[in-house]
């Protein structure tokens, strides 16, 4: 028996005996899933493989950012970005390399560098699509207004107002959180999506 312990060697085997069998259950679970799971995995399978990657389909969008600026000007950044993925989404009749399954509420699949459909989290989505949205359209204001319109900016009052205006626009505003305008892009790109 072991000092200070209520079990003697037979009993301690009996528990990691146990334990071991539980182990190899759960591990064959987790090998051989059922339900959902199983139709979630069998249905991206059988989706086609798009004829773009994902990430190669994010850079297309990038590339479309600076032709939607008047469109925060007149607006906000949160409408912009909505905008700029209904027409990319609406002007691609490609297979996409981002998918949606009707049942999994705003959840996303994307088809990665491996060419295989994998889950896109809600952090994952942000980084790899929404922050370099936004990052490329603080950019595209700096190259195309800003750099334009500096000496203006200094020399002008009403020039000044703009940009402060512009400005507080392409970072988001004041009225809303990132987190929130980012739940709010994924929503609307879901909705898009869902109808395909």
């Amino acid at each position: 028996m072991f000092e200070g312990s209520d079990h003697n060697i037979g009993e301690l085997y009996e528990i990691i005996k146990n334990l071991t069998k539980r182990i190899e259950v759960l591990e064959n679970k987790k090998e051989h899933p059922k339900g959902k799971s199983n139709r979630i995995e069998k249905t991206l399978r059988e989706l086609p493989s798009p004829s773009i990657l994902f990430v190669d389909w994010v850079n297309t969008i990038l590339n479309r950012v600076e032709y939607y600026l008047e469109i925060v000007f007149n607006n906000d950044l949160l409408f912009a970005i909505k905008k700029l993925l209904t027409d990319s989404l609406s002007n691609n009749t490609e297979n996409l390399p981002i998918v949606v399954l009707n049942k999994n509420s705003n959840t996303f699949y994307y088809y990665n560098e491996e060419e295989k459909w994998i889950l896109l989290e809600n952090t994952v989505f942000d980084i790899k699509i929404i922050n370099r949205i936004n990052y490329r359209f603080l950019f595209e204001f700096n190259r195309l207004w800003y750099e334009k319109n500096a000496q203006n900016i200094r020399d002008s009052e009403e020039y000044s107002n703009l940009y402060n205006d512009y400005y507080l626009k392409i970072l988001g505003g004041n009225r809303m959180s990132d987190d929130s305008r980012n739940q709010k892009i994924r929503k609307h790109l879901y909705g898009i999506l869902k109808q395909n």
